[in-house]
């Protein structure tokens, strides 16, 4: 699942591709994927991008009526007092586990076909006198489709956004909220605190192991049992993680290799079997669900592994 570093960098390269240009096609690929009703899907074409956000593990544009019109500078839209115009709508994007998104000079000329193949969603982009850009593909892999488009008039008129709690990369995410985060958490495990988009938003399953082991801290220790300089520690290791991860997709111009870029600097998630670069333990893997999590329990569990619902009834 795509998370901040993933995000912004996804961002960046849209905000340089699409910003001041006008959506001149819309396509369905999938009616799952689009969860609002009103106002329509369709109603996006000839919507002017005005601004590309991410807010917590959602892709935004933020849209004005294509009536806008643009600077001298012929990059950002204005309105006819010069100031910038305010979006009136937004196309809110929760990628989810298996969605991501791909940007083609040449897209195919046949239109989508529902429920086939893997583009959930297109959106094709012209400049404002109607010269082509480039067509921007929602894909998802996989038959759980869970990806998600919301377009509302209000960002919180999206259900995951209404709820999220501070985002790990804002000036409102200081030391200071994390510790009260921390105290009232209570007895939550430290790998679901760090996931809950609630309580803080952005952080998924694949960082919050890397910086579960950066902070050495057990993924199932409980936050009421956190010292305060081990909470000064594991604030310290989300931002340290999130800044290194993030500096490297800003330096991946290609959505394509973004993603993959993901894995490259990883430590322990998605490395279980293989040894730890610190302290040479093999790093393990716990099952949750229909996903899992690594860790290493030298640096993290005083060598001791955790319970794995995969591997423990065999022990009993």
């Amino acid at each position: 699942m795509p998370e901040v570093p993933e995000l912004e960098g996804a961002r960046s390269f849209l905000v340089q591709r699409i910003t001041g240009t006008r959506i001149a096609e819309v396509q369905v690929g999938a009616i799952s994927v689009v969860k609002t009703a009103e106002p329509p899907i369709t109603s996006l074409r000839d919507a002017m991008v005005v601004g590309v956000q991410r807010v917590g593990k959602f892709l935004v544009l933020a849209l004005a009526a294509a009536e806008s019109t643009l600077g001298e500078s012929g990059g950002a839209a204005v309105d006819s007092d010069g100031s910038d115009p305010a979006p009136q709508h937004y196309l809110a994007t929760h990628l989810s586990r298996a969605g991501w998104l791909r940007w083609t000079a040449n897209p195919p000329k046949a239109p989508l076909r529902l429920g086939r193949g893997p583009v959930a969603a297109r959106l094709t982009f012209v400049s404002p006198d109607g010269e082509f850009v480039g067509a921007l593909d929602y894909t998802e892999a996989g038959t759980q489709k869970r990806l998600a488009l919301y377009l509302v008039s209000d960002l919180n008129q999206v259900p995951g956004i209404q709820k999220l709690g501070p985002d790990v990369r804002s000036d409102a995410f200081d030391e200071t909220t994390f510790g009260q985060i921390v105290s009232a958490a209570g007895g939550q495990h430290l790998k679901t605190l760090l996931r809950d988009q609630t309580q803080m938003a952005g952080i998924g399953n694949a960082y919050s192991d890397e910086i579960l082991h950066l902070a050495q801290l057990s993924p199932k220790q409980s936050a009421k049992s956190l010292t305060e300089s081990q909470t000064a520690t594991l604030y310290q290791a989300i931002q340290t993680t999130l800044s290194a991860a993030i500096d490297s997709a800003l330096a991946i111009d290609d959505l394509r290799k973004l993603k993959d870029n993901k894995r490259a600097g990883f430590r322990v998630h998605a490395r279980a079997g293989e040894t730890c670069t610190v302290c040479g333990s093999q790093i393990l893997s716990v099952a949750t669900g229909d996903s899992s999590y690594e860790y290493c329990p030298g640096c993290q569990t005083k060598g001791k592994p955790l319970a794995d619902h995969r591997t423990s009834r065999f022990l009993k």
